[in-house]
């Protein structure tokens, strides 16, 4: 029993026992990003990595925020799983720099990454947070992000803004409203503003289009199939209520065809589906395969 266990055997067995947990941690994060790279999660039906990790393997969903940013930056740092396994740097720490690798995250974290695209500069920020506690690496962090000129990006996008218009829609004019966000979430629209600026921009183009012969015969009938008209997806999205028909997700929906185009689907009410974005990719990689759709996905 470990209450009549030597005080140094107790010590060798608890740094035992933390080593174990130093390598099963970055296996995990190994795994964990076999699951992302396969879709997997779509396909038990969770919408997103984060909601597989807290339903499915218990985890808490600042604990799942931290594994699913230090398995990204493991991605393009694989060394980070040594280090990781001999102890010299932690999840939480990793994690605090993933966005600085990745170059994911705010437009200050996606500045600050410009600095780290080679690989000697990415090691050269993981070693300079070894050892260090999460406090000390959010410092290192903070210092890298406080001499980016955030201050510039930010008055440039405030000169840019444009005009602002104000508007009451119908109730008529709001349904189509967020129609045009739905079929438009590939784009990440989430902004009714964006909505009417892409839904004019299209329309333009789509007035120009009408208006010019391009293109052969053969690309107009690719176009064609491809092309879901707006009672198809209409009615698709009054089917799945305007939700993924795989996992429920209502995030970054998409057209979908249940027989791919490539394979001689067509784009009929029955053969387009909605799913979110991850159910859409794992749909690919079942049809197409995972090594046809890693340079795509991952």
């Amino acid at each position: 029993m470990l209450k009549n266990l030597a005080d140094s055997k107790l010590r060798a067995a608890t740094m035992l026992w933390a080593k174990r947990e130093q390598r099963a941690a970055q296996e995990l994060l190994v795994h964990i990003n076999e699951v992302h790279r396969r879709r997997l999660f779509s396909k038990w039906k969770y919408e997103s990595l984060h909601k597989y990790l807290t339903r499915e393997l218990g985890q808490s969903d600042s604990e799942a925020y931290r594994k699913i940013k230090a398995s990204e930056a493991i991605r393009v740092l694989p060394e980070i799983r040594k280090e990781l396994a001999k102890g010299t740097v932690t999840i939480t720490n990793i994690s605090g720099i993933s966005g600085l690798l990745t170059g994911k995250g705010n437009p200050l974290t996606k500045e600050a990454s410009k600095k780290f695209k080679s690989l000697s500069k990415k090691r050269e920020l993981l070693n300079s947070i070894k050892g260090k506690t999460q406090k000390e690496t959010q410092l290192i962090v903070d210092k890298i992000k406080g001499s980016t000129p955030g201050d510039k990006t930010k008055s440039k996008d405030l000169q840019n803004e444009g005009l602002r218009v104000s508007v009451t829609l119908s109730p008529t004019a709001n349904a189509d409203l967020k129609f045009i966000q739905n079929v438009y979430a590939t784009k990440n629209i989430a902004d009714p503003r964006d909505a009417i600026e892409l839904a004019l921009r299209l329309t333009a183009k789509a007035w120009l289009a009408k208006n010019q012969r391009i293109g052969s015969r053969q690309g107009k009938e690719i176009k064609r199939q491809r092309t879901i008209s707006a009672s198809v997806q209409k009615s698709v999205m009054m089917r799945s209520n305007n939700s993924c028909e795989n996992c429920g997700s209502r995030k970054y929906l998409e057209f979908d065809h249940l027989l791919p185009v490539a394979k001689g689907g067509l784009s009929t009410e029955e053969n387009v589906r909605h799913l979110c974005r991850n159910c859409n990719a794992r749909a690919a990689i079942e049809h197409f395969g995972q090594k046809k759709l890693d340079p795509h996905l991952n």
